[in-house]
């Protein structure tokens, strides 16, 4: 979980944060991801950084938490959800 500062950081800065860990995570996988490439990218230094997460794993929960809740977002809802299986099954279309 990111520090209650991270909520006060501005959206562009976080998106900015949050983009250059995702080509991160794109480009060298969870275990190859480095906290301090990211750091650079980002433009952010490196005791704002940590300012904003306690290390390199707490910053990777969080930015895919983010792109989860962003992907889960996405979908259409139904105005009542189903409370059946034959409703379920029609929503599900």
């Amino acid at each position: 979980m990111p520090r209650p500062r991270w909520d006060k950081l501005g959206p562009e800065k976080q998106a900015l944060i949050r983009m250059a860990t995702l080509e991160e995570l794109a480009e060298h996988g969870m275990e190859g991801a480095s906290y301090n490439r990211i750091i650079k990218n980002s433009g952010v230094s490196k005791g704002a950084m940590y300012y904003y997460f306690d290390d390199r794993d707490d910053l990777l929960s969080t930015c895919l938490m983010h792109m989860v809740e962003d992907l889960i977002g996405s979908y259409p809802r139904p105005d009542h959800p189903p409370t059946t299986p034959e409703e379920f099954w029609v929503i599900a279309r």
